[in-house]
């Protein structure tokens, strides 16, 4: 199966339409794709749960019931097992870009096998 590695705006994306095509591949797509993620989505989702709520206009129940059934679907990649050296390249390469995007491209450098971002 193929890896793939979501960062957080893809969850948002699910959280927000579970039913739209980020919500039907992440839900179904179980034979075909392996996602991966890490500890700092989960912070930024909850950081930003009220905004999730507002925009979704699901209630506190939905959110959290879509948010644990999403959570089912993803691996969790240790970001304590990373060594400095993969965090320095990561900070490196998203250094222009979004440094809030270091964890996950730390993760696909940990990984060191075909996995998407």
């Amino acid at each position: 199966m193929k890896k793939i590695i979501v960062d957080t705006n893809i969850i948002f994306s699910c959280l927000l339409n579970s039913q739209g095509t980020i919500g039907d591949l992440i839900f179904n797509s179980h034979n075909i794709f392996d996602f991966y993620s890490n500890q700092y989505m989960r912070f930024e989702i909850r950081k930003h749960w009220n905004k999730l709520k507002k925009i979704s206009k699901l209630t506190d129940l939905e959110l959290e019931t879509t948010y644990d059934k999403m959570l089912t679907k993803l691996t969790f990649i240790n970001e304590e097992l990373i060594p400095q050296s993969d965090w320095e390249k990561a900070e490196t390469l998203v250094a222009d870009i979004d440094l809030d995007d270091a964890d996950f491209v730390a993760d696909k450098i940990f990984e060191r096998k075909p996995v998407d971002w």
